[in-house]
């Protein structure tokens, strides 16, 4: 039987070579700490939409650049790490491609927020399915809400959101993957643990 853990491992080895980047534990990082007690302080002041710190810590994946804070419950599922490791490169990809216009956008524009998480969303729903076998068409959904209340999302982008995410949906239940993260992933995967493929 196949060791999920290490193939985890080389797995995250592999797309922190691949797409230069580095996971960081969230839980031992300074900065992620400065940030939940702002959201802490935000909420305290009234701001609504905003996480609490430990949630922020605890239940949330954040990129920053080329930096991949997840946090441990992350970390420490394989198959989880897998899914989400693929979803935070196809955001270090926009970032290298797009540099600061990118982080520019992401907080400024709602509907460039939404494409960028459709398509990172997409990249780690694909390789769900390839280790699966299956999508969950109700992970649309799911997926809008949880971008709704934690992304400050109007109704006419939550609308846009699950339009691209459906779209992604087709392309990827007809085998075909549209992120750059989603497909490099799947070779690797395909290439070095074909043993673990239920699609």
């Amino acid at each position: 039987m196949t060791d999920l853990k290490a193939v985890a491992k080389v797995f995250g080895a592999y797309m922190e070579e691949r797409f230069d980047c580095a996971v960081v534990a969230k839980e031992s990082a300074p900065e992620m700490d400065a940030i939940a007690t702002g959201f802490d302080l935000a909420r305290f002041f009234g701001a609504t939409g905003v996480a609490k710190g430990d949630d922020f810590k605890s239940r949330f994946t954040t990129t920053v650049g080329s930096r991949i804070y997840m946090p441990k419950p992350h970390r420490d599922d394989p198959l989880l790490f897998i899914e989400i490791l693929t979803h935070e490169c196809q955001h270090v990809l926009q970032f290298q491609e797009s540099g600061l216009k990118f982080a520019w956008l992401y907080l400024a524009e709602a509907e460039a927020r939404v494409k960028y998480e459709a398509d990172a969303y997409a990249a780690g729903l694909a390789v769900e399915r390839w280790l699966t076998g299956h999508t969950d068409d109700n992970k649309i959904e799911w997926v809008v809400d949880a971008l709704v209340s934690s992304y400050h999302l109007r109704a006419e982008d939550a609308s846009l959101a699950e339009k691209m995410l459906k779209s992604h949906y087709v392309s990827i239940k007809n085998g075909i993957v549209m992120s750059k993260a989603g497909r490099e992933a799947i070779s690797w995967l395909e290439t070095n643990h074909p043993e673990l493929k239920r699609a």
